[in-house]
């Protein structure tokens, strides 16, 4: 401890050793909680494995008892083959054949040269095949299955309106490591009980039809998909169902709604052989207590033009300290991330919010959610360029006016706070002076981006999207200033992503018109899914997803979803 004044010691020397100390308490508190998260999934790794040990003990005992009933039964059915051999008359010779009326040789009945050809004894059932899984081990055959394989696209029928579902699909068959995750959820030799196992089925089937290119309009995967879909997935607009297993009774669907919908339950199905997340419940009090003390440090940091170097690195070490806390208790506690871990590593992130006031300087948290399908506002930015910008360029000759997906990406980080937010400040206490940033605290392995292109009155921004093959989060200044990119397990990462699929739409609405996916094929070439048919694009101004946003008409077709995946991480 340090000396007290009487020893000598100044209060300046005191103050900034219990900010050291402070510092070194948070931190401890910050390895404390990480611990108990991580001891709360060992517990819950070590019953998983008891209760597995429990089960492996009996299907052992089981198939111990199956055992011996087959080979009790075996003996039985070759003590009645050699019973019946006994009393059935010996086989002519050819003595007796030549004595014999031709009419009775006909009618002779053959003797099976071994038993293998022999029912069940009299008053027996007949056995099951031996090949025949027995029902427990049945259950437990997940755990060896291989995995489902991607290695080229496979068109899905569409009855009538079934496109926003199917493009969505495809995309998440080629999303790596989805198919994977996805096998141990396969159903052998029985239907499917659930959603995500006639999801895996469906992947299954058409890895099965790769060499035939589509799946058949009549193929069991996807009739056991639609109506899993439509028992699991909640009620859209009007309280109708998103996916409906009759033809007649689909209607045209948003292929993004659709999405979200699947990673939710996906998310939070109990069916995922992964360990689920463990939940922690809020310190309020604790939270509270952060919330004050982050805006305190960052006042003094940003107040660094008044006091010496050294008290402005402890105020944005401790700025720093104080938002990671933050963000590790919001996320422990939320109610909204995925249970599944595994399908949370694919695809969760977290989003870190702050409002800053321009009128006092005020700076405070928001939120820390997190986060699997990112929303950017097309519309929006494009009527801010005003109809001038396009009456211009139209007279001008210019080609016609595009938004690019990294102005879209900065814009949407940046908003104004809620109409009517007030500065909490209570020397300020201003309405409208306040503005929200968002920024990706933990980045997730596949970045999906819904183009959100509804107007007023639900019709469709036509303004094309100007994106790229590659992007940069780190560039573009949409990542968490935490010295480097992180991962979701805080590990730090790569902020370059790759585009692989994307999903279009044509029509005046997101909820009418048609729906297709572009996926990435080997090297630099795209294969383009339009329901059951599969192909190359020939020309230029559709080879690649890039190529036909630019290319199409003012009504053509748009690009909806894009999935891009981190580069370092796969």
């Amino acid at each position: 401890l340090p000396a007290s004044p009487a020893n000598g010691s100044s209060p300046l020397a005191l103050d900034a050793r219990c900010r050291q100390l402070r510092d070194q308490l948070r931190e401890v508190a910050l390895w404390d909680r990480r611990c108990a998260e991580i001891d709360g999934e060992l517990v819950q790794q070590r019953e998983v494995l008891a209760k597995t040990r429990t089960r492996l003990q009996t299907v052992a005992e089981v198939a111990g008892k199956e055992l011996s009933r087959y080979e009790a039964h075996l003996r039985s059915l070759q003590a009645s083959a050699a019973q019946e051999s006994r009393t059935t008359r010996p086989p002519a010779t050819a003595a007796t054949l030549e004595g014999m009326p031709q009419q009775a040789r006909t009618r002779m009945p053959a003797v099976p040269a071994t038993s293998a050809g022999l029912g069940p004894a009299p008053g027996q059932e007949r056995a099951a095949p031996l090949t025949a899984p027995l029902p427990i081990i049945a259950s437990m055959q997940r755990a060896s299955n291989r995995e489902i394989l991607v290695r080229r696209p496979v068109g899905l029928p569409n009855r009538s309106n079934d496109c926003f579902w199917i493009a969505a699909v495809q995309c998440l068959r080629h999303t790596p490591g989805f198919a994977a995750l996805l096998s141990e959820s396969l159903p052998r030799g029985r239907p499917a009980s659930s959603l995500r196992e006639a999801l895996a089925k469906l992947l299954h089937a058409m890895e099965a039809a790769e060499a035939q290119g589509q799946l058949p309009a009549d193929s069991e995967a996807l009739a056991e998909f639609r109506f899993h879909a439509m028992e699991a997935l909640p009620a859209s607009d009007a309280q109708k169902k998103l996916v409906m297993w009759e033809s007649g009774a689909q209607r045209q669907q948003d292929a993004h709604e659709f999405l979200s919908q699947l990673l939710d339950y996906l998310g939070s199905d109990s069916g995922d052989a992964a360990a689920r997340t463990p939940r922690i419940p809020m310190d309020q009090a604790r939270l509270q207590t952060v919330e004050q003390e982050l805006t305190a440090a960052a006042r003094a940091y940003w107040s660094r033009e008044e006091v010496s170097q050294s008290t402005t690195y402890d105020a944005r070490m401790a700025a720093y300290n104080l938002l990671y806390e933050y963000s590790m208790m919001q996320w422990s506690a939320s109610s909204t991330r995925m249970h599944s871990a595994a399908l949370g590593a694919i695809f969760e992130g977290q989003r870190l919010a702050n409002i800053t006031c321009r009128s006092c300087g005020r700076y405070g948290a928001s939120s820390a959610e997190p986060m699997a399908i990112e929303e950017v506002m097309l519309a929006q930015v494009a009527q801010e360029g005003g109809w001038l910008d396009g009456i211009s360029n139209f007279f001008a000759g210019s080609p016609r006016p595009m938004v690019s997906l990294k102005e879209l990406l900065q814009k949407s980080s940046d908003t104004p706070a809620t109409e009517g937010y007030v500065c909490p400040n209570k020397d300020c206490g201003q309405v409208g002076t306040s503005s929200r940033r968002v920024r990706i605290f933990r980045l997730p392995a596949v970045l999906v981006l819904h183009i959100n292109r509804a107007q007023f009155g639900g019709s469709r921004c036509e303004t094309p999207l100007e994106f790229e093959g590659s992007l940069d989060l780190l560039k573009i200044g949409t990542v968490a200033n935490f010295h480097e990119p992180l991962d979701r397990n805080l590990d730090p990462c790569s902020g370059k992503y790759r585009l692989f699929a994307a999903v279009f739409h044509r029509g005046p609405t997101a909820r009418s018109g048609h729906y297709f996916a572009y996926v990435a094929g080997p090297g630099e070439s795209w294969y383009r899914v339009d329901d059951s048919r599969v192909l190359h694009p020939s020309s230029d101004e559709a080879a690649t997803p890039m190529a036909l946003e630019v290319s199409e008409p003012a009504d053509g077709a748009r690009v909806a979803l894009l999935f891009y995946r981190r580069g370092a991480f796969w």
